[in-house]
């Protein structure tokens, strides 16, 4: 996952400021309508996941990232719910196609560490806090095949 930091006023984006691995283990409960035998079967989910995420790394080589973080980032964990809508076309007795949307809005809080500037000290190095707001969508199709 690639973390951009907004800029002060016009100046815009700071693309790729970090990375991160997202670890989202998600339970999902589903309510299907019609019965198992109906070719159409669509379903609602409600749920919930838990986003953690290691290895963040800010993105050094670029100076205003440096100044910002060049002493490391972080990432906290958090829980979010999971809604889920989808549809179960049971092309034969065996054979099934299944279609989902889910929305995660997610959010977390970021650290940066700032990189301590020559001659000012050990702890001259600012830390930089703020939210991170992600809002996943995830598209699902899968091919099912009963035993």
């Amino acid at each position: 996952m690639d973390v951009n930091a907004p800029l002060l006023g016009a100046l815009g984006n700071l693309p790729n400021a970090a990375t991160a691995k997202v670890l989202t283990p998600t339970a999902v409960a589903k309510y299907f309508f019609n019965t198992p035998a109906d070719t159409w079967r669509p379903y609602l989910g409600l749920g919930v996941t838990h986003a953690s995420f290691s290895s963040v790394s800010p993105n050094t080589s670029n100076i205003v990232v440096n100044a910002l973080a060049g002493n490391g980032a972080s990432m906290s964990s958090s829980w979010a719910p999971v809604y889920n809508a989808g549809v179960i076309y049971n092309i034969d007795s065996k054979w099934s196609i299944n279609g989902s949307v889910s929305y995660i809005p997610l959010t977390s809080k970021v650290s940066f560490a700032g990189a301590n500037q020559a001659g000012v000290g050990a702890s001259a190095g600012a830390t930089t806090t703020g939210d991170l707001k992600l809002n996943v969508t995830d598209y699902v199709i899968r091919l099912g095949y009963k035993f």
